[in-house]
């Protein structure tokens, strides 16, 4: 995989990372579709997204390409679900307590793959339930139910393990592979090269440099397709995701526990997600206190 942008410096710590404004849909090569809000919607070419949206590639998609204003772009395989600019609650393991910029990210990858190239002038910051990385060139990432992986296609991608109190910061360096287990207890493994079972699962298109459509961000953005309400179903798994994603969505679709069907799933996964109980079964109102009326009776001043 070649290097594709000039190499950049950045200083700051991972989580000080200011999520970008804004990015478009550039390619769609297959299906894909868009949560937001309460709707579910059709990703199609020259499409705006913002800020909480969810991007969602079937399994049969080739490939999806997103670009930023400033030159970033992301590319993403199939089945691949990812979080545009979220809020993530919690602070990093080791920000200080005193810290003054809330952590978020670019991008949150819930599973699936991406591939980052970070403009000459910004990194690009991507989280996951495994770890955060601060891209500042090229990278690619995947996960899957038992492991992850980043590997530096150029400059240094920093690796954070998230979940595990003051974990150290580890650099992987251009053409290394750092691949973490699902338990916090597994010692990440850094290798010298991309390894065969790496290799064997990349996206085809991710050997190839990402595509760059910058007449496309000049266009006016493409209209949005509404293809239905957002069912329990295709937002369970973001939450009953790992805490710091499942207390910002909380915010994100409180208003859809009133709905009977999406009310529903979450009581029968209420294990899953224990920060709905009071939403869903708030507790009683405290009652009113009682002022005497006895003859006689006088409050005190």
């Amino acid at each position: 995989m070649a290097a594709i942008v000039a190499d950049t410096c950045f200083n700051r710590p991972l989580w000080a990372a200011t999520a970008l404004p804004w990015a478009m849909v550039t390619v769609v090569s297959g299906e894909a579709s868009l949560l937001r809000g309460n709707a579910r919607l059709a990703l199609a070419e020259g499409l705006q997204l913002q800020a909480d949206d969810i991007v969602e590639v079937g399994p049969d998609t080739r490939f999806v390409g997103l670009e930023w204003a400033n030159g970033s772009r992301a590319g993403l395989g199939a089945e691949t679900r990812i979080w545009l600019a979220p809020r993530l609650a919690g602070a990093s393991s080791s920000a200080p307590a005193n810290a003054s910029v809330k952590p978020s990210a670019d991008l949150y990858l819930l599973t699936g793959w991406v591939k980052l190239v970070a403009s000459p002038t910004a990194a690009l910051r991507l989280a996951t339930p495994y770890f955060d990385a601060q891209v500042s060139r090229a990278a690619v990432a995947s996960v899957r139910s038992e492991q992850a992986a980043v590997f530096a296609e150029a400059g240094v991608t920093s690796v954070q393990r998230v979940g595990t109190p003051m974990s150290p910061v580890q650099p992987v360096n251009a053409g290394e592979l750092l691949t973490l287990g699902s338990s916090a207890a597994t010692k990440p493994v850094l290798s010298p090269s991309a390894t065969p079972e790496f290799l064997k699962a990349l996206p085809r298109p991710f050997v190839d440099p990402l595509p760059s459509r910058p007449a496309l961000l000049r266009a006016a953005p493409a209209p949005a397709k509404r293809l239905g309400d957002l069912a329990y179903a295709q937002a369970r798994d973001w939450l009953n995701a790992e805490p710091r994603l499942r207390v910002a969505n909380q915010t994100r679709w409180k208003p859809l526990a009133r709905q009977p069907a999406f009310r529903q799933g979450l009581i029968a996964d209420l294990k899953a997600h224990p920060e709905w109980q009071p939403v869903l079964f708030p507790p009683p109102p405290k009652p009113a206190p009682v002022t005497s009326t006895a003859p006689g009776y006088s409050p005190r001043p």
